[in-house]
């Protein structure tokens, strides 16, 4: 009759710490891949970055380009008739340098959207894992767990007794 108690309390305990190892375990992959997600986002941030670096390139660019066309044109107009094929081409280099800065512009535009939902993505991944429900999640998942552990602990203890 010792034999029977004390065998049921072994399956339960031994049902009881699987559960709590599953579960400790689906608790560590949930946190894992939260951080694995801050970290890409921080990533996607950097190469954002690294792109309105390049825009402020382009910028700089394109304004050298404004002085060059205007520079060109003053000569132009100093050559006089002789300068009127110069003076197209300075024209043209201004257009050019123009739509390079409206394009530029645009571009930025839809960079700073995307920084913004990468920064607001981002503060929100680390409150979650911080303070919000991720980490309220993550904190019931391992009381339970505590729970569990404590429940098998006390049936492997039972067991033992039983067995004595």
């Amino acid at each position: 009759a010792a034999a029977g108690p004390g065998a049921d309390a072994q399956v339960t305990a031994r049902a009881t710490i699987a559960t709590l190892l599953t579960r400790m375990d689906q608790v560590r992959r949930a946190a894992d891949e939260a951080v694995a997600t801050l970290h890409r986002i921080e990533g996607i941030a950097g190469r954002v970055d690294r792109i309105q670096q390049s825009l402020d390139d382009v910028d700089a660019v394109a304004y050298a380009l404004r002085i060059l066309a205007l520079n060109a044109r003053v000569e132009a107009a100093r050559a006089g008739p002789q300068g009127r094929g110069f003076a197209v081409v300075a024209a043209e280099t201004g257009r050019q340098a123009e739509a390079i800065r409206g394009t530029a512009k645009s571009v930025r535009g839809m960079v700073d959207g995307l920084w913004g939902e990468v920064r607001e993505s981002a503060r929100r991944m680390r409150a979650a894992l911080l303070r919000d429900d991720g980490a309220a999640e993550l904190n019931r998942a391992a009381e339970v767990s505590r729970e569990e552990g404590a429940r098998a602990l006390d049936a492997l203890a039972r067991a033992q007794a039983d067995m004595q």
